[in-house]
């Protein structure tokens, strides 16, 4: 009776011994699995970031999308980025120096014109006579630099016959740096165009659906031409522009409250306190 036992026992415990051992190996091959598909995410996620990066470094008039325009107009300035100099970049309201708004002229919000500044990092071209850059406020990263010609031009025809030359120029230098094939070019330069534009789109690595990186664009204004590279995905958006000029009014708000009351205390010296204290 003993050794029918111990043969069950044996049996009971070899049965869960191997069911036990089933299931360490399919939890073994279920985090192979887990690891090896995190592994092609990252792989992924890294090959994309690359190639957007990658394009966002496309410079024009030597400035790069993404630079940081505060650090960019301290090299214009001539100054150290130091907190010495901040007076000279900053605004108490937290925008940079000369910042407007928004410029209704070239279409988009927070510029700076940068066109009087005499400096190896902007580089000026002789057929240009201003330039400009837009810029995020939350961490001054720009996410667009325009250029306008000096020829002025008679017709929409005309304005973006002048400008197609710049733009494939550019497009050209853009697409021999960025070699990669996910990104596609769409050429849309044309004065059939409500707004000539070449796109450079990247094909995601996770659903295969395409998104705008960058874009060369053409507008003609009031007889002025101008060129504009620029990165949508970096440009404020409606709420950004909100919470932004919300920021602002509070800065400002508090900066007026701070200048009322070193007013009152000094208004204080000179009055007469009997009765008071």
């Amino acid at each position: 009776m003993k050794k029918i036992f111990k043969k069950y026992f044996k049996l009971i415990f070899g049965f869960l011994g191997l069911i036990l051992i089933f299931l360490v190996l399919g939890k073994y091959i279920q985090y192979s699995e887990n690891m090896k598909i995190q592994k092609e995410k990252l792989e992924k996620n890294e090959k994309q970031l690359i190639a957007v990066e990658s394009l966002y470094s496309s410079k024009l008039f030597g400035i790069h999308l993404r630079q940081r325009a505060d650090i960019l107009l301290f090299k214009l300035k001539n100054l150290a980025s130091s907190h010495g100099n901040r007076n000279e970049v900053y605004e108490d309201t937290g925008l940079l120096k000369n910042t407007k708004k928004n410029n209704a002229w070239l279409r988009f919000y927070y510029s700076i014109d940068i066109s009087e500044f005499d400096s190896d990092a902007l580089i000026k071209n002789e057929d240009f006579s201003r330039y400009f850059i837009g810029y995020h406020p939350r961490d001054y990263e720009i996410y667009t630099i325009v250029g306008r010609l000096k020829k002025l031009h008679q017709s929409k025809q005309e304005c973006v016959q002048d400008l197609k030359p710049y733009a494939n120029i550019l497009m050209n230098k853009i697409s021999k740096q960025n070699q990669n094939e996910r990104i596609t070019i769409n050429d849309k330069f044309y004065p059939t165009e409500r707004e000539p534009s070449i796109s450079f789109s990247y094909q995601s690595q996770f659903d295969d659906k395409n998104f705008i990186v960058i874009i060369i664009k053409g507008y003609c204004k009031n007889r002025s031409s101008f060129i504009e590279l620029t990165a949508p995905l970096v440009k404020p958006n409606f709420i950004d522009i909100q919470v932004i000029d919300e920021k602002i009014r509070e800065n400002k708000k508090l900066k007026n409250k701070n200048n009322f009351d070193t007013s009152v205390e000094e208004q204080e010296k000179s009055i007469d306190t009997k009765g008071l204290n």
